[in-house]
């Protein structure tokens, strides 16, 4: 391997690397959030409205809205 080889690498092939990890880290969470989403509604029914407002305040919108379409979350 030579040095155009090993910078051609480091430009091209790392950042791509790094770029799908965060990808992979946003969806994960985002699919992380909706189950506890899930479990603590079916726990505690009387706490899910309050739950979907506390949801939609705290989450970085575009993680909420990824999970409302994964699991149709209404915010109340």
């Amino acid at each position: 391997m030579n040095k155009f080889t090993l910078l051609r690498a480091a430009i091209l092939i790392i950042p791509r690397g790094v770029l799908e990890m965060r990808e992979f880290n946003k969806h994960f969470w985002a699919e992380m959030a909706v189950r506890i989403h899930q479990l603590i509604k079916e726990v505690f029914p009387d706490f899910g409205k309050k739950l979907d407002k506390l949801l939609y305040y705290l989450t970085p919108k575009s993680y909420f809205f990824e999970m409302k379409r994964n699991s149709k979350i209404i915010p109340a």
